[in-house]
């Protein structure tokens, strides 16, 4: 299962899909190649988005 605490980086060379879905709901996670070098929580709340709703999109569509 995908948590807020999981690093940007292990991710997205786990689940090469999950940054075109990120980037659906406006989470910018690569910049010029690199990942971004936090939490996917972060990247929710930076963008105030719903934590809850968009984990559990996630854990839908990106199960481990």
């Amino acid at each position: 299962m995908i948590s807020p605490d999981d690093r940007i980086e292990d991710l997205l060379e786990k689940h090469p899909g999950l940054n075109a879905f990120l980037m659906e709901h406006g989470i910018v996670c690569v910049l010029c190649g690199e990942p971004y070098w936090g939490t996917l929580g972060e990247l929710i709340a930076r963008k105030q988005l719903d934590l809850e709703k968009i984990m559990a999109e996630i854990n839908q569509r990106f199960p481990s």
